[in-house]
């Protein structure tokens, strides 16, 4: 009889223990579903802020070098160079 008392114990224990793992594993979800959703929102921070169909801004450059030469009936050359610089920032908003 003694024997049947033993086996039922050990069924107890493991039956205790493997209740006891659960219990950790359900506490730990909380803390290791926060640990997944700061990793994500450190990525996305690193993204940077997000695009705005509503509201538009830009910077536009443009450059343009252009050299000419001519020649006169004389035998005289010229050489002119044009160099033009644009820049501008573009603030724009559509809709309401």
């Amino acid at each position: 009889m003694n024997k049947k008392y033993l086996k039922a114990q050990t069924i107890l224990e493991y039956a205790v223990f493997i209740g006891v793992i659960a219990a950790v594993l359900v506490a730990m979800q909380v803390y290791v579903k926060r640990a997944a959703q700061g990793g994500m929102r450190a990525s996305l921070d690193n993204i940077g802020e997000q695009y705005n169909p509503t509201r538009t801004t830009g910077d536009s450059s443009t450059h343009l070098i252009m050299s000419t030469t001519t020649s006169s009936a004389e035998g005289l050359s010229t050489y002119e160079v044009l160099r033009q610089h644009q820049a501008r920032t573009v603030d724009e908003q559509v809709g309401k």
